[in-house]
């Protein structure tokens, strides 16, 4: 359907989407989320950011958001040095910043 959409220059919906993946995952290959992720995509306009950084005494991360408009409706964590992204905790700071733990 949404190659329909596409053809007929339709809009798809999007969905709020939050892929989580480790760099050293030799069970899913990483580009399993990229592609994904590009599929959910799909035509519409979203701005990417690109965030590096690291949780203190763990794994570093990049996290990609697409935003559509003012909100964030895409993120892609993606954890380095970590295999399979579980268990995975979301912590939220006063800011409301989002940080990405992966517990060894």
């Amino acid at each position: 359907m949404r190659g329909a959409a596409r053809q007929a220059g339709l809009r798809w919906p999007t969905v709020p989407l939050i892929i989580f993946h480790g760099d050293r995952d030799s069970t899913v290959n990483p580009v399993n989320g990229t592609h994904v992720l590009e599929q959910a995509i799909g035509t519409s306009r979203t701005k990417k950011n690109t965030h590096r950084g690291q949780i203190p005494g763990g794994h570093s991360y990049t996290r990609t958001t697409y935003a559509d408009g003012e909100r964030e409706i895409m993120e892609h964590w993606n954890i380095h040095g970590a295999a399979l992204p579980a268990p995975i905790r979301i912590l939220r700071g006063q800011t409301q910043q989002k940080k990405c733990c992966v517990s060894s």
